[in-house]
């Protein structure tokens, strides 16, 4: 049987939640990533997971695309969403918040492998690392918008950012935001609001390091450069 609940089926779930999803359609699970590296990441979670699949579809070596099954597996067996997670803004699987500690980790590496960036700051200051995700407002007046950007009010803010956020308090790290970041205007007319959450100081960079980090090379140098800064 398959097991979701282990380091390797937290970073499938994760890369569902972040990077990649369930096509509405289809049924199939995706994933797109221009780093080669974390598509074999990926691949190799499934496949351990799931037994060694079929060939899966690569795109361009940037975007794989997982059988069916998988995907049926997911929304019907773990309850995932599937379909444009900035419509459907969905909620972590509840299994993820009552894991391991150490599973929560893996779900987090994936997820700020694919959507977190390391800002080493200037002159000692701005030392981060910050995570962003966008939800879909298009229902809303040019007034609502106006005062989502101004208050941020949690209740417009993507649940998938707000997660994540519980996930890492959950490990002891203090977590600023989320906060309104940008908003955005598709050529179909959809309206979206981007959210980002902030780590900072050595004390919080320290734990982010010692317990999740990054799976990317170049991410885990860019923390150790942080650090070593201090």
């Amino acid at each position: 049987p398959m097991n979701f609940n282990t380091e390797d089926g937290a970073t499938i779930i994760s890369m569902i939640y972040h990077d990649g999803g369930i096509h509405k359609n289809s049924l199939c699970p995706h994933y797109r990533n221009y780093k080669k590296d974390m598509i074999e990441h990926v691949i190799r979670s499934v496949n351990d997971v799931c037994g060694k699949i079929e060939s899966p579809l690569l795109i361009n070596n940037t975007q794989i695309y997982f059988p069916k099954i998988l995907g049926i597996i997911m929304i019907y067996g773990l309850g995932l969403s599937y379909g444009s997670k900035l419509k459907t803004n969905p909620k972590i699987p509840h299994f993820i918040h009552n894991t391991t500690n150490k599973i929560k980790c893996s779900f987090l590496r994936q997820a700020f492998d694919d959507e977190g960036s390391v800002d080493e700051g200037r002159n000692g200051s701005g030392r981060q690392i910050t995570f962003s995700q966008s939800s879909d407002i298009s229902t809303h007046h040019d007034n609502e918008l106006a005062k989502i950007r101004k208050t941020n009010d949690s209740t417009y803010i993507s649940n998938i950012i707000k997660d994540d956020k519980s996930l890492l308090e959950s490990l002891g790290i203090n977590v600023r935001g989320p906060y309104f970041k940008q908003e955005y205007h598709s050529k179909n007319g959809r309206i979206s609001h981007n959210w980002r959450i902030a780590i900072s100081d050595r004390k919080n960079l320290t734990i982010f390091n010692d317990k999740i980090s990054f799976y990317l090379k170049y991410k885990r140098n860019k923390l150790q450069r942080i650090l070593k800064s201090y």
